[in-house]
């Protein structure tokens, strides 16, 4: 148990975001049979004091769920999709904060004028050259405005029961019928050994996110072709989102395979989530079924122009990437300077625990003062997690002067 000078602390950490953030939830406490403990209060000792922090903390909780319109840095989906609107700085979305290429842009721009046109259908130009560049046939494709309307497609149709490895990408406890979980751990730094997962009974779809958000480290698929064999009637998706970014990518081995799903996005690594493009690689009678389903021409001409110029250069984002991963881990070693516990990472974004710090009335706090960044809802971690994704040299300079101005307590870490 926490001492007593140290519960205080927490307590009035705790009351005075209460205050700010949620005035009614305040005025109720002061209202309340035990009010708010103080140093003016020495008969409050310490098991009681423990127990009404507890009971401070899920009072916040439940008041969140009913009333999350009133929290400006919960991390529930209406909030994070609402980042568009924000006029600082975004460290929240894993946003690429290089713009596309010129090329890119170039060849979106030359696209407008016969915007009047429909696109070839289901995005012909671009499954062919995704299709050549994968080393795969074009009928394993499925291309659609962004990778996350594909997710929600196959969790509709196969996620009747998930596996997933936590904590993971926030849509998929969202958008499961139903899901257990094999969690991964702050002291192994959120890596995970998949040869020591058991795919529990009646798994329809086994979740894989490589490299893994939000914590940016890749996963070893090595053991994945025995999981595939052994787990015949479960699906298999490896979200590679951030494949771009490290990580060897598994989208050739599907051919092989009748349970293998690999789902990409152009939104990344290639910049262009402003664009949406995703795409999957599918078993040829998956693809084709939600090929049939699906708007034939599920992009507008600008974004396949862009997203087929992007692949013609990737040369030029492999060196942007490598950038972008430099500054990560510049920004990661000079938050630890400021006492901040950082998690390895192999991209752009990385995993970082404010403990004794609490991530939410952090967030906050930035927010105020132009940053939005993501405190994680994930229960199983403790109150200080945070996910930061990098920005440009000067905005991440910008931040740590942010972080230091919030009061965090100054110890070196390792």
């Amino acid at each position: 148990m926490k001492d007593l000078n140290q519960l205080l602390v927490d307590i009035t950490r705790l009351t005075a975001r209460i205050e700010t953030q949620y005035p009614e939830l305040y005025r109720f406490l002061e209202e309340a049979p035990i009010t708010i403990p103080s140093d003016a209060q020495p008969h409050l000792d310490q098991p009681t004091m423990a127990a009404y922090l507890e009971s401070l903390k899920e009072l916040v909780r439940q008041y969140e769920k009913t009333h999350a319109e009133h929290n400006p840095t919960a991390a529930d989906a209406r909030h994070e999709k609402g980042g568009g609107a924000f006029a600082g700085i975004r460290l929240l979305l894993c946003e690429n904060p290089l713009p596309p290429l010129e090329e890119a842009i170039e060849a979106a721009r030359a696209e407008l004028p016969r915007s009047n046109f429909y696109t070839e259908a289901y995005s012909a130009p671009l499954r062919r050259l995704l299709a050549e560049r994968i080393g795969i046939s074009e009928d394993h494709l499925h291309i659609n405005a962004g990778s996350e309307l594909i997710l929600r497609q196959l969790f509709d149709r196969l996620g009747q029961q998930v596996h997933l490895l936590t904590p993971t990408y926030a849509l998929f406890p969202e958008i499961a019928g139903r899901y257990t979980e094999t969690r991964m751990r702050p002291e192994n730094d959120f890596r995970m050994d998949l040869r020591e997962v058991a795919v529990p009974e009646g798994t329809t779809l086994f979740v894989i996110v490589n490299p893994n958000n939000p914590n940016g480290a890749t996963v070893d698929l090595a053991p994945l072709p025995d999981m595939l064999r052994a787990h015949p009637h479960t699906y298999f998706l490896v979200d590679e989102a951030f494949i771009g970014l490290a990580g060897r990518s598994v989208a050739s081995w599907v051919p092989e395979y009748d349970n293998l799903i690999v789902t990409r996005t152009f939104s990344k690594a290639h910049s262009l989530a402003g664009f949406r493009i995703g795409y999957a690689v599918l078993p040829s009678s998956l693809a084709e079924a939600m090929n049939r389903q699906n708007d034939a021409y599920p992009l507008a001409r600008p974004s396949e122009a862009a997203a087929i110029a992007t692949l013609q250069h990737e040369d030029k984002i492999a060196r942007r990437t490598e950038q972008l991963k430099a500054w990560t881990q510049d920004l990661a070693r000079q938050m630890r300077k400021l006492g901040i516990r950082t998690f390895p990472t192999e991209s752009y974004f990385f995993l970082a625990d404010f403990a004794p710090a609490n991530a939410r009335t952090l967030a906050w706090e930035l927010e105020r003062q132009g940053f939005l960044v993501k405190a994680l809802p994930d229960e199983g971690l403790g109150e200080g997690f945070m996910r930061i994704t990098t920005s440009t040299p000067e905005n991440n300079r910008r931040f740590l002067e942010a972080l230091t101005r919030s009061h965090l307590p100054v110890e070196e870490t390792a």
